[in-house]
């Protein structure tokens, strides 16, 4: 069985440390992506606006373990984007905004996110003497996933 999840996000990248050549500068508080980075969605029309698509696919073999992406068990997401201009970057009166936007904006950009096993008060998967636990009492993963390239 093969399932498909698409998940859509809007979603402004900040820019926190830049460094050029190894030299620090100093990008201020404010640097952001002007409006929210775009995919094409592959249903416009129900899904309308600025927003991220991402992609998880998963297979399961009837008595085997799911591999790949579920909303329950987590796994890898992945798409394309469009980064966006920037913009409120620079201090000291060095505007860095097109410096930014002409080395990072622009189509073509592949992303990818990690998520963890999701745990909710209605799916607990706590320890007990007939199965391993997933989830603290507090509802947190017991395994949180390492990002992966």
């Amino acid at each position: 069985m093969t399932t498909e999840t698409y998940v859509r996000v809007p979603l402004v990248a900040q820019v926190t440390a830049l460094e050029v050549n190894g030299t620090p500068l100093d990008v201020g508080p404010g640097c952001r992506t002007e409006t929210s980075l775009t995919s094409a969605d592959p249903d416009p029309a129900k899904h309308p606006g600025d927003h991220v698509v991402l992609y998880g696919k998963a297979e399961q073999v009837l008595g085997q373990d799911v591999t790949g992406y579920t909303i329950l068990t987590g796994g890898p997401l992945s798409g394309e984007v469009t980064i966006p201009a920037f913009t409120g970057c620079g201090t000291g009166g060095e505007d860095l905004d097109r410096l930014l936007t002409a080395s990072v904006s622009g189509p073509g950009n592949y992303i990818k996110q990690v998520q963890g096993q999701t745990c909710t008060p209605l799916v607990p998967v706590f320890e007990s003497p007939d199965t391993k636990g997933q989830c603290t009492e507090d509802l947190q993963p017991y395994q949180i996933p390492v990002a992966e390239r």
